[in-house]
């Protein structure tokens, strides 16, 4: 077969229930130049042997095993066994519409694009939809013929409903070239990938039609299960990840307030969510990693508010119980 045109690569674990669909989906794809990567992360249902059905039967699928750690190593794994000149990544219990890689293939090798940004619909329990558009309506740019790169979508680099990359088509040799890999964390481990490659890209393009279905229905993710345990606290981590790269990369005083406001958002949001028996020593954290951030008062023109006063009940509490005290005062 010759060089595919793209390589869709997803992770899967314990997926049974809604695999065939996702997999469907994509062995149906107008495109048929594409080699579809499933790397099975230690399921102990019946995803591995659903997998191995597909690869008997197309020999576009090529499926791989490895233990549990996670969709971030299983990505990495993917994307190293990928021959594919654009890349897809596709979670196991969602699905495509049957003509995405045609469609995004085109307007890449048209536009030359290092990524392509396109949009999704989040499918949420009781027959109610969020579609995730990236630009407006009354947009009137002509994104047939035109690229751009961060500056034109700056507010969407941290932006947690848009910072996901399952709606982005990313151009293969752009991912190697800017050593762009995924953290081994078990969770929020696409946040960076994200950052990196939105700001890294030099050559952005938008398809400006849902193609994609993220779907919140009949199961869990991995992510929401995990979030209220202690395996939130790899958060941390995110965020100096990402802090570390903006600096070795010279962006972080153009982007240090979306980076603050993001982390003072996020953080304030999963210390409210996390299960009671973390919450203290989430807390520290919380004060350390603000304490890290070296705010001045002229910085605080630039933060929301509601932001600005979280911070500053947080860096002024001993321990939670006396955040926890600021909290409620501040709701009388």
């Amino acid at each position: 077969m010759n060089c595919p045109n793209v390589s869709i690569i997803i992770p899967v674990f314990n997926s049974e229930d809604l695999l065939i669909k996702c997999l469907d989906s994509i062995k149906n794809q107008t495109m048929t130049n594409i080699e579809i990567i499933c790397v099975d992360d230690g399921s102990s249902d019946n995803s591995l042997k659903i997998l191995k059905d597909y690869e008997k039967n197309d020999s576009r699928f090529k499926v791989f095993h490895q233990e549990n750690s996670g969709a971030g190593t299983a990505r990495n794994n993917g994307l190293s066994y990928s021959k594919g000149e654009y890349i897809l990544f596709v979670d196991s219990d969602d699905f495509i519409e049957k003509d995405s890689c045609e469609k995004l293939y085109n307007l890449a090798i048209r536009l030359n694009s290092d990524l392509i940004l396109f949009d999704a619909v989040r499918h949420l329990k009781n027959g109610k939809n969020l579609n995730l558009i990236h630009f407006s309506k009354n947009n009137t740019t002509d994104f047939n013929n035109f690229s751009f790169n961060y500056e034109y979508t700056k507010d969407k680099v941290f932006d947690g409903y848009y910072g996901v990359i399952w709606n982005k088509f990313y151009k293969a040799s752009f991912i190697k070239e800017n050593n762009i890999s995924f953290p081994k964390h078990k969770i929020y481990n696409d946040v960076e990938f994200h950052v990196k490659s939105l700001v890294l890209a030099k050559n952005i393009g938008y398809l400006p039609k849902i193609l994609y279905h993220y779907n919140r229905i009949g199961q869990d993710s991995l992510q929401t299960s995990f979030v209220k345990t202690k395996n939130a606290f790899v958060f941390f981590d995110v965020l100096n990840g990402i802090r570390d790269f903006l600096n070795e990369n010279n962006y972080f005083l153009e982007f240090k307030f979306d980076f603050i406001n993001f982390s003072i958002f996020e953080l304030r949001n999963k210390l409210d969510s996390i299960q009671d028996n973390f919450k203290e020593e989430f807390f520290e954290k919380s004060l350390q990693f603000f304490y890290s951030l070296n705010l001045t008062v002229e910085d605080f023109d630039n933060i929301p508010f509601e932001y600005f006063t979280h911070f500053l009940f947080v860096i002024n509490s001993e321990n939670y119980d006396d955040l926890n005290s600021f909290l409620n005062l501040q709701k009388i």
